[in-house]
């Protein structure tokens, strides 16, 4: 813009009344406000990897929000999830247990979270044995179906509640594997 043009258009703002509106309230809603399991999740998380928790972060907030599509927060949960399972428990670890089966020569999703809980509850109790029970079985279908489900075919509302519900079980593992704060184990 030249010089000339600018003049001109303070000169004319300058003429300009002032005016003088009464002060408005404005209302920002905070949405969502993450609740403290879940503050407390995503510092767990940072301190294994502070990408994961950002991820993690924006899935929580993505899941809040109406969407057209829930496709990438339940993408990015399963990451999350997978990301935090292969760290806290990778393949060469895994593969020198004693209970590792594994197929084709790779440590299962399942054979990873029993190594993380063990890790984290510091032995291998009978509720260690009854979680990965339930975490095989539980958590091994919903790694399957996050893959292979087709969001598509799902109505938005639906597809929400579908995503809220694998949030869910993803914070109930990530609780379980997470190595906590020192003074709580």
């Amino acid at each position: 813009m030249d010089d000339d043009y600018l003049k001109r258009l303070r000169a004319f703002q300058e003429s300009l009344p002032a005016l003088h509106l009464p002060p408005r309230s404005i209302t920002v809603s905070v949405s969502p406000i993450f609740t403290p399991e879940q503050e407390e999740i995503a510092s767990r998380l940072a301190a294994v990897d502070p990408d994961l928790a950002a991820s993690y972060r924006q899935v929580i907030v993505d899941v809040a929000q109406v969407r057209d599509t829930y496709v990438g927060p339940a993408g990015e949960i399963r990451e999350v999830l997978r990301g935090a399972i292969a760290q806290l428990a990778p393949d060469e670890d895994v593969k020198a247990e004693t209970w590792f089966i594994g197929h084709e020569g790779r440590p299962m999703h399942a054979e990873r979270i029993r190594l993380a809980i063990q890790r984290n509850r510091g032995s291998a109790d009978q509720q260690i044995v009854q979680a990965d029970e339930i975490l095989e079985t539980k958590i091994g279908k919903l790694g399957r179906s996050l893959y292979t489900r087709s969001s598509k075919s799902l109505h938005a509302g639906t597809q929400q509640r579908e995503v809220r519900k694998i949030v869910d079980w993803v914070e109930l593992v990530l609780d379980e594997v997470l190595p906590g704060p020192a003074d709580e184990r």
